[in-house]
């Protein structure tokens, strides 16, 4: 139901909702739209739309469908960090984002000039990336 790619499609009022009903996950399925609205700090308006880009036609459908996505998923509870992780990957493991990303190499191959800016428990990553960008250089 949470797809990486309907998640990353949220703008940030719907990931309060996101976010407020993964954390209140035995609340949501009782509560009106208008008691979520409230609850996640947003309009019901935001809350349509939320229920709108997770393919739901409206709130009553996506309660429905999040009742049946918990009583599917509730044993899994411990792996739904790896399961989310191993969805990611296979959303990226096709020749499409290959494309897209030998095409972000290229521009950033076209600047003059370029800055790489690392983050602790990214700098690993960093690191791979020049060495990878300067090898194509």
């Amino acid at each position: 139901m949470f797809s990486h790619a309907a998640v990353a499609s949220l703008n940030n009022l719907e990931m309060m909702v996101y976010h407020y009903v993964i954390k209140n996950r035995d609340k949501v399925m009782y509560m009106t739209i208008r008691e979520l609205a409230e609850a996640a700090g947003v309009s019901t308006t935001t809350v349509l739309r939320f229920c709108r880009k997770l393919q739901c036609e409206g709130y009553s459908e996506f309660r429905v469908r999040f009742k049946l996505y918990l009583e599917q998923n509730e044993p899994q509870q411990a792996n739904i960090g790896a399961s989310e992780i191993m969805s990611f990957f296979k959303s990226v493991n096709n020749d499409e984002f290959d494309e897209l990303l030998e095409q972000a190499v290229d521009i950033i191959l076209a600047s003059r000039t370029y800055y790489f800016c690392r983050r602790r428990h990214l700098r690993r990553a960093g690191e791979i990336w020049r060495t990878l960008l300067l090898q194509r250089r």
